[in-house]
């Protein structure tokens, strides 16, 4: 490694620690006993391997240890939480999508009274999952999506076909927009990383034209300094 990308990396390390200092000389000034919002792990498998997480590297525990969430205790967690919680969000480390039941998780949370979101990578978004997931009304989708082009997205998603992927996007927000009541608010996110920060502005131009509600890039977090992101 070059001086100058040791010390790039140690300031961005410095950087994060004084973020969190700051942080925490400014709590908010009332914060409730309980969360108002809960991630719940449907599955912790993933159908991809994209370059920046962990489902990448084979020794990752996560890879060695995976399953489906049962709908029992699903259903429980929602009984238990929706007297005090008011949103869920369905995803932690894995793709929702893949779990049998995820449209009836939706439902079950929303006849709770809870609001829904959805973090998904869209290759398992099948035209028949979008229309029970906006029957359902879910509150939020996030699509976890890279690149504007095949070439990047095909690289950094290792696994995702760019043109289909982005089809079953596209359809979801036409259905969305025809059907929805009220429509599910969408959000496109991308991974800033070095294989796609140069594409940014173009992906942002490109959503930004779409029936889109917010879209965002995510820094590539790097506690360690041990991978290629920066």
């Amino acid at each position: 490694m070059s001086t100058q990308g040791a010390e790039k990396k140690f300031t961005n390390i410095v950087d994060t620690i004084l973020q969190f200092y700051d942080a925490s000389r400014s709590p908010q000034p009332e914060v409730g006993y309980l969360p108002s919002t809960i991630s719940i792990e449907p599955t912790n498998r993933c159908n991809l391997r994209c370059l920046h997480c962990h489902h990448a590297d084979p020794a990752h525990p996560s890879r060695q240890k995976s399953g489906f969430m049962d709908m029992a205790v699903y259903r429980k967690i929602i009984d238990e939480i929706r007297h005090w919680a008011s949103h869920i969000t369905l995803n932690v480390h894995g793709e929702p999508l893949l779990h049998k039941n995820i449209v009836d998780m939706v439902c079950y949370a929303k006849e709770g009274g809870l609001s829904v979101s959805l973090l998904t990578n869209a290759t398992m978004l099948k035209p028949e999952v979008t229309h029970a997931l906006v029957e359902a009304r879910l509150d939020r989708i996030v699509f976890s999506f890279e690149g504007s082009c095949r070439e990047i997205h095909e690289k950094v998603r290792y696994g995702s076909k760019f043109k289909r992927t982005l089809g079953n996007i596209l359809y979801f927000m036409i259905h969305n927009q025809r059907h929805g009541t009220p429509p599910t608010f969408i959000c496109m996110s991308m991974v800033d990383s070095m294989y796609t920060h140069e594409d940014s502005q173009a992906y942002k131009d490109y959503f930004s034209k779409l029936p889109v509600n917010t879209v965002f890039l995510n820094k590539a977090l790097n506690f360690s300094g041990t991978t290629q992101f920066g």
